[in-house]
């Protein structure tokens, strides 16, 4: 338990620590007293976390302790009744303050702060031969150019499947830089569900660690390593309901209430150009080694290939149907126009044209549908957790008609934290790439 706190409400947190150093060996002084809001940012997009915190000040604190950047920000909080496992410990470097506004006996500003590591990634440059597996490459690099400490921040990757070996020599290029030029030519030979070769590498941060996982990793082993802990599985589903949070005889019922989404924005629900530029529906490689004249051509077909890779649900998100057009006054029944993309065929990557090809694919079916919703704070959750998300076909009514196209399982993507010193708030963003039920032809 976390300090043996009770859970007292949905949203409830305990604040353990919230002080400012001005270095890293220094004690620091507890600056919650002080804190207006927190926000902490981690999203799979982007390689560290990051965050602001607005204070405000009555006393003189920043007279006496001059804030000038480069001091040290350390968070530690937990949702009461939750094991200490579930601990969100964090350092941050303060980079900029903004916003200080004097009211009367009052001043108000906003410190942005970052990582550790991602402070000291712009100070540090790599121009040397980087040979092996990406995920040993990368540790490399966290250990011996960011300092990183891999006993205090774990670094999580997928050990048991065969990587392309890589070859590159970074032009003077920032660690972080290199990690995610590294993550972008890297490819699976073997999925976790397929024999099929899947690209679309991730390098981030999240609330417990630093993450190097494929998008077919990340779809599969979200549910996987919650399946051993049933209360956290438990709280996985979500719905939008304005009845969840009460019981049948209308009482308050906390535990559902955590289960609410708050609110909800589907942000995209299609993209037809987008899906068309990232060569989703299919994709043509034309690759020419300029070194041997060799010209070799490649082709993806999303509803082809759909079952022999790995997605949040069963079906596709368009229908398999040929798409009727009219040219010159001739009426032709026709497949989505192909993307079609040029490479040079230099290093020992094997097929480079069409590993790049995947990754663009991939990524486009990241974001074939995009939710926002805003859910009360817990600290179990981490970006790269797969959610199932409810939603009534007609919002609000508390009816227990599912829509089909916007209920199933997503990606978390991104969370926003919000923190008082009573309240956790959690904006999320969801991704899906497939949909949960059958699309039918009319």
């Amino acid at each position: 338990m976390a300090d043996n706190q009770e859970f007292k409400y949905p949203g409830d947190i305990s604040l353990l620590r919230v002080s400012l150093h001005r270095d890293e060996n220094s004690e620091g002084i507890d600056i919650r007293s002080f804190m207006y809001e927190m926000s902490l940012y981690e999203d799979i997009f982007a390689p560290s976390m990051s965050g602001t915190i607005s204070l405000t000040d009555s006393i003189g604190f920043s007279s006496a302790f001059p804030i000038i950047g480069g001091e040290r920000i350390r968070v530690e909080f937990i949702t009461p009744t939750l094991d200490a496992s579930h601990t969100i410990r964090k350092t941050f470097v303060v980079y900029k303050m903004e916003n200080k506004v004097m009211v009367k006996s009052k001043t108000i500003y906003t410190l942005h702060f970052i990582s550790e590591y991602a402070y000291l990634d712009s100070r540090v440059k790599i121009s040397r031969p980087i040979k092996g597996q990406a995920p040993i490459q990368i540790m490399e690099i966290l250990k011996n150019d960011l300092k990183v400490n891999l006993d205090e921040i774990p670094f999580s990757y997928d050990d048991e499947n065969n990587l392309n070996d890589i070859s590159i020599l970074p032009p003077y290029w920032s660690p972080l830089k290199t990690i995610s030029y590294l993550s972008s030519i890297c490819v699976e030979s073997e999925s976790k569900a397929s024999n099929s070769q899947q690209a679309g590498f991730l390098f981030y941060e999240d609330n417990k660690g630093l993450n190097f996982w494929s998008y077919a990793s990340l779809v599969t082993i979200a549910n996987d390593t919650n399946d051993n802990d049933e209360e956290k599985n438990v709280w996985l589903e979500f719905f939008y309901d304005a009845n969840q949070g009460r019981t049948s005889d209308g009482q308050r019922d906390m535990f559902r209430e955590m289960q609410t989404v708050q609110s909800l924005i589907v942000d995209k629900q299609f993209d037809m150009l987008e899906r068309l530029s990232t060569g989703m529906y299919n994709n043509h490689v034309a690759e020419f080694d300029l070194l041997k004249k060799k010209y070799t051509p490649h082709m993806y077909d999303y509803f082809r290939d759909f079952e022999h890779f790995d997605h949040m649900n069963k079906d596709p998100v368009m229908l398999n149907a040929e798409i009727p057009f009219e040219k010159d006054g001739v009426k032709y029944i026709g497949h989505m126009m192909p993307y079609v993309s040029f490479d040079k065929a230099f290093g020992d990557a094997k097929d480079p044209g069409l590993d790049g090809a995947k990754t663009n694919i991939t990524m486009g079916l990241l974001s074939s549908v995009t939710i926002e919703i805003v859910i009360h704070g817990r600290t179990s959750f981490t970006v790269g957790d797969k959610i199932h998300l409810n939603v009534p076909k007609t919002t609000g009514s508390g009816g227990s008609d599912i829509d089909p196209l916007l209920s199933g399982a997503y990606l978390v993507t991104s969370i926003h934290h919000r923190i008082n010193e009573f309240r956790h708030e959690m904006i999320m963003k969801l991704v899906t790439d497939s949909y949960h039920s059958k699309l039918a032809i009319t």
